[in-house]
C-alpha cells in the first residue's frame, strides 16, 4: 500500500477511479444541448411500471413503447453537462478542482431524479424514499471517507474523495432512474460479497478496518431501506431479494477494486 504522501502514477490513479465508479453509466464526452423539462404527470408513478416477464434479466426504459415523460427524460446527456477528464490536467490542484465540479454536476442530476420521484409518490412512498436516501448518504460519506483516507495527508486525497462521490452518486441515480435486475440468487451474491469483504478486512490496519466496518454497516442499512422502497413503490416491480442481489453484486465489485488497489 502506498504511503499517504506518495503520489500515484497516472495508470494507478485511473485504475482506482474506475474501481470506484464500477458499472455506473458512461459519461458523454461531447456536449449535448439540454431540452426543457416537461411537467410531471400526476399518474407518473403508475406509468413508470414496465410489464416485465418473470424471468426478465433487466429493465431498459430506453426501449419502452410508451416512454413516460417527466421523471425519465432522455439520457444523462440531456440533463448533465459532460464531465471533464480531470486526469488530463497538469497540476494536482487543478485535478482536485475539476473533480469537485464533476461531482456537483452529477449531484444536481441525482437531486432532480429524487425530487421528481417525491412529486409522484404517496405519502408512505415519500417516507420510504427519504429513508433510503438518508441511508445512502451515510454510506456514501463513510465509504468515500474510507477511500480518501488511504491517502490521508497527501495532495491527492481531495481528488480521490470527489471521484468517489461522483461514482457513488452516478450509481445511486441509476438505481432511481433505471434499475437493472439480476439473475443471480441473493444467497449467492451475498456469499461472494462476504468473502470479498473478509479478504479486504484482512489486508487493512486496525484503523482502516474500523472505517471499512462502519461503511459496510451503513451499506447494509442502505440496501435494506432502498430495497424496501423499490419492492413496494419502485417502477421496476422487483422483489426484495432481487434488489438485494443486485446491490450486493455492485458492492462486491467495489470491494474487489479496493482489494486490487491494496495489492498494488
Amino acid at each position: 500500500m502506498p504511503s499517504p504522501h506518495q503520489r500515484l502514477n497516472r495508470q494507478a490513479l485511473m485504475g482506482l477511479i474506475v474501481g470506484m465508479v464500477g458499472l455506473a453509466a458512461c459519461v458523454p464526452t461531447t456536449k449535448t444541448k439540454a431540452e426543457p423539462t416537461p411537467d410531471l404527470a400526476p399518474n407518473l408513478a403508475q406509468d413508470l411500471a414496465p410489464d416485465l416477464a418473470p424471468d426478465s434479466a433487466s429493465v431498459n426504459y430506453e426501449t419502452q413503447r410508451d416512454r413516460p415523460t417527466g421523471l425519465l427524460i432522455g439520457s444523462r446527456a440531456d440533463r448533465v453537462p459532460p464531465l471533464q477528464d480531470c486526469g488530463t490536467l497538469t497540476t494536482q490542484l487543478a485535478m482536485n478542482e475539476c473533480a469537485q465540479k464533476n461531482y456537483a454536476r452529477v449531484e444536481d442530476e441525482r437531486d432532480f431524479i429524487y425530487q421528481a420521484w417525491q412529486k409522484v409518490l404517496s405519502e408512505d412512498g415519500q417516507t420510504a424514499l427519504a429513508a433510503a436516501e438518508n441511508a445512502w448518504t451515510q454510506f456514501r460519506d463513510l465509504t468515500c471517507g474510507f477511500e480518501r483516507d488511504q491517502f490521508a495527508g497527501g495532495s491527492i486525497a481531495p481528488f480521490i474523495y470527489s471521484g468517489c462521490l461522483t461514482g457513488e452518486t452516478i450509481a445511486r441515480t441509476d438505481e432511481l432512474y433505471k434499475p437493472k435486475l439480476t439473475q443471480t440468487a441473493y444467497e449467492s451474491a451475498d456469499g461472494i460479497l462476504n468473502a470479498d469483504y473478509q479478504a479486504l478486512q484482512a489486508m487493512l490496519s486496525d484503523t482502516r478496518r474500523s472505517e471499512l466496518i462502519a461503511a459496510q454497516l451503513a451499506w447494509i442499512e442502505y440496501r435494506d431501506r432502498h430495497c424496501d422502497f423499490e419492492a413496494n413503490y419502485g417502477a421496476a416491480n422487483t422483489k426484495t431479494d432481487q434488489c438485494k442481489a443486485r446491490l450486493s453484486e455492485k458492492r462486491a465489485r467495489q470491494i474487489q477494486a479496493d482489494i486490487e488497489q491494496n495489492n498494488m
